[in-house]
């Protein structure tokens, strides 16, 4: 008689069925659980989408709530400084020219080119004897402000700077000579045989201004 393994299962008998084997459970709710996981991202996903955009699908608009600064002005430190001209004061007084500088005819030539300018001149004269000026200076009757303004308009033609000084006795000059004119050019070795400079855009050549310095006064020995 042989002996059975108590463990192994019982051999079916002739004409009886094999026992039906045992389901894989454990490796089907697995695979269950890993497809619901799929489905769940996917789900999520798309309501992450639609909540970033609006019922027409277009992206939502974003307001810029930045204000404005008031200051819109521009300012461009590179471009040169604005340049005036000068007024220039033709009219009003007489001028006269005297050669201080011993060149021959110089006095003349700056008389005829400042009387074509529109100034009033005189007759042009030679200074004392002796008397040799290394720079040209401008003279005016003391306390006239018509005279001032054309003495300071012939400066600025003549590209000489200061002020003018006083047209008085120490000038070396007769009074004959200067017969009654209220600006003189004492016309030194600098000046003498040049030109007036040119003035672009000079729009008041013999035309009379209104005179911008009235109140300014020449004091004499100043």
């Amino acid at each position: 008689m042989s002996m059975q393994d108590p463990n192994r299962p019982p051999r079916p008998r002739p004409g009886q069925a094999a026992p039906a084997s045992r389901p894989a459970t454990p490796i089907i709710a697995v695979v269950i659980a890993a497809i619901a996981g799929l489905i769940g991202l996917v789900i999520l996903r798309d309501v992450k989408s639609d909540s970033g955009s609006n019922n027409d699908g277009a992206s939502p608009e974003v307001t810029d709530t930045t204000e404005p600064t008031s200051d819109t002005s521009f300012t461009d430190e590179s471009l040169p400084p604005e340049t005036t001209m000068p007024v220039l004061v033709r009219t009003g007084a007489t001028v006269v020219v005297s050669n201080a500088s011993g060149k021959k005819g110089a006095a003349g030539a700056l008389t005829d080119e400042l009387k074509a300018r529109g100034y009033d001149l005189g007759k042009a004269f030679t200074a004392n004897s002796g008397t040799l000026n290394d720079t040209t200076q401008v003279l005016v009757q003391p306390g006239d402000a018509a005279a001032l303004a054309v003495a300071k308009s012939i400066m600025a033609e003549m590209g000489l700077e200061g002020t003018p000084g006083p047209l008085d006795e120490s000038a070396p000059v007769k009074q004959s000579d200067v017969n009654g004119a209220t600006v003189l050019i004492l016309l030194g070795l600098d000046k003498a045989g040049q030109s007036l400079l040119p003035l672009a855009g000079d729009v008041t050549a013999n035309t009379e201004v209104a005179i911008t310095a009235a109140a300014e006064t020449i004091t004499t020995g100043s």
